[in-house]
């Protein structure tokens, strides 16, 4: 039975803002973002980066990190402490950073080699 006199909740798909994907962690971090891209878990996400779940909650609600944090977050997700902030695994890139993060070091190598041509070429 609905309660009476009750406001309703936050339209659309989230209860909060926090737990919007869209809205960025502490500093612009896009930790969430990685994270759901990668479908992991906080609890997944703080093993793989040897840091405490809460950690991980505390950056994606706005808190702050350490250098030593950022650094084991960037390799728990195969990136660059930079790609954690400027890329959106979900949005810009989505057609490059999934492959990258199945390829091996061979074929990462390509992917270099590749873009360098690519790019010497628009000169």
């Amino acid at each position: 039975m609905a309660r009476r006199g009750r406001k309703p909740g936050p339209r659309g798909p989230y209860k909060s803002d926090i737990m919007d994907p869209d809205v960025l962690g502490g500093g612009g971090i896009r930790l969430r973002q990685h994270r759901m891209a990668k479908r992991w878990t906080v609890e997944i996400t703080a093993e793989k980066a040897s840091v405490s779940p809460g950690t991980i909650s505390t950056i994606e609600n706005g808190g702050g990190y350490s250098p030593e944090t950022l650094m084991k977050l960037a390799k728990a997700f195969k990136t660059t402490v930079g790609a954690l902030f400027d890329v959106d695994p979900a949005k810009g890139g989505e057609a490059l950073w999934p492959l990258w993060n199945q390829a091996d070091a061979a074929e990462r190598q390509r992917i270099i080699d590749y873009a360098r041509g690519v790019v010497k070429g628009k000169k």
